[in-house]
């Protein structure tokens, strides 16, 4: 059987919409001859996620968006189709999340697989995440730098108008007054701590007698350690002896000897005795001296003219 020219146009027309077909399914990532398998997901914003990006797991691609779409419904949500590629079996509880792919902000869909045994069937709607933009990140981490910024701001307002209040032409002139005595001060330090430095130059000769005599003053204490701890050891002895002697016996005789010594100072104060009569009373101390003078006139008397005072005879007789 001979075909002629038009069927032969035919299947050469048939054959390059087959091979169009095919290369731009092959080019999307479609399988002709193999199952087709989708996904959805429903998110509230998608971010720039366009058709054509990437479905990825683990780093690997295992898919791509086949469409984006809002939902009709409410068109509060829109609706991803994925397109996967492999035939992987993607757990119940899944998660299909919203990535940045490069610093470009190029976005993809990673998958995020669950520990659930149970398989979601295709077309099934997946659970979605979207990850936070760069922008938001930026955003959530300088608001409180911003709150404490604008507080610093009013605080500093708050300062200077302080500063402001404070610092008038008398103050700053008194401040002033304080930096010049200030300087002053400087400088009188400055010429003081030359003057030690010139003392403490001249000294150093002595200031290294001393130190040597401390060193050797440490050298004898440690070559006498053993002495110096048997004179510890006999003052700890003495006290001990000290503290053993009856002290309180020794207190209560001297209070009872000072009471005594009290009572005879006393009796020699009180006119009541004798001898208080002889120290206190001028009258007995009067008599008392005359009669000690009239006792002496009288050995005066007796020495001058014994004769008067004393008659005897060698032979017994008397002479009137």
């Amino acid at each position: 059987m001979k075909l002629n020219r038009k069927t032969y146009i035919g299947i050469f027309v048939f054959a390059i919409i087959t091979v169009f077909i095919w290369g731009y399914n092959f080019l999307k990532g479609h399988r002709i001859f193999q199952p087709q398998l989708y996904y959805y997901a429903t998110y509230e914003k998608v971010g720039g996620l366009i058709p054509s990006a990437k479905v990825t797991l683990k780093g690997f691609k295992v898919g791509q968006v086949e469409q984006v779409y809002f939902d009709t419904s409410d068109f509060k949500h829109l609706i991803v189709q994925i397109y996967m590629t492999e035939e992987i079996r993607i757990p119940e509880g899944s998660v299909a999340k919203i990535v940045s792919a490069d610093l470009m902000g190029t976005k993809e869909i990673q998958l995020e697989f669950s520990e659930s045994s149970a398989i979601h069937a295709p077309g099934d709607t997946l659970t979605s995440d979207v990850e936070k933009e760069l922008m938001d990140e930026v955003n959530a981490q300088i608001a409180p730098l911003k709150i404490k910024a604008e507080e610093l701001i009013t605080s500093f307002d708050s300062v200077i108008i302080g500063v402001q209040s404070v610092f008038t032409e008398k103050t700053i002139e008194n401040l002033k007054e304080s930096f010049r005595a200030l300087s002053e001060s400087l400088v009188e330090i400055e010429g003081i701590s030359k003057e030690i430095g010139r003392f403490v130059k001249d000294e150093k000769v002595h200031v290294s007698h001393i130190i040597k005599n401390l060193d050797s003053l440490s050298t004898v204490l440690s070559n006498n350690s053993k002495n110096l701890n048997n004179m510890l050891a006999n003052l700890s002895n003495l006290s001990d002896s000290i503290a053993a002697a009856p002290i309180k016996n020794t207190i209560a005789l001297t209070e009872k000897a000072m009471f005594d010594v009290q009572q005879i100072t006393r009796k020699l104060n009180s006119d009541s005795s004798s001898i208080g009569n002889l120290i206190n009373q001028r009258e007995f101390y009067n008599h008392l001296n005359a009669s000690v003078v009239s006792l002496d006139s009288l050995l005066i008397d007796i020495k001058a003219n014994p004769d008067r005072y004393i008659h005897f005879s060698v032979f017994g007789k008397k002479n009137d």
